[in-house]
């Protein structure tokens, strides 16, 4: 589930100011392979989907096995917090803008 810093620093604020405790899973709102993610991105972008390739995780060597899906339900941030992460597609575009800013 990618994750856009400006959507979980806002969840974090929202944690701070309204005093909350306990646990709140903030993360962006779909679940997505890293495959799959990089593709997007690449189409986003208009560069070469050619040179990105597949990989089975179990050829990285980590040292514990890692699970085929994960993601956090974030109903509790969403309604608690009013926490409204933004999906994929609105993510790149606040990427491009801030690349075009600089």
């Amino acid at each position: 589930m990618p994750t856009l810093a400006d959507d979980l620093a806002e969840g974090i604020v929202r944690i701070i100011q309204r005093e909350r405790t306990g646990i709140y899973h903030l993360s962006g709102p779909q679940m997505i392979s890293v495959f799959d993610f990089a593709m997007q991105t690449a189409r986003f972008f208009s560069l070469n989907e050619g040179l990105i390739s597949p990989i089975s995780s179990g050829t990285l060597n980590q040292p514990g096995r890692r699970p085929v899906s994960t993601g956090f339900i974030l109903d509790k941030a969403m309604e608690e917090l009013d926490y409204a992460p933004k999906n994929i597609g609105e993510g790149l575009v606040v990427v491009r803008n801030l690349l075009d800013s600089v």
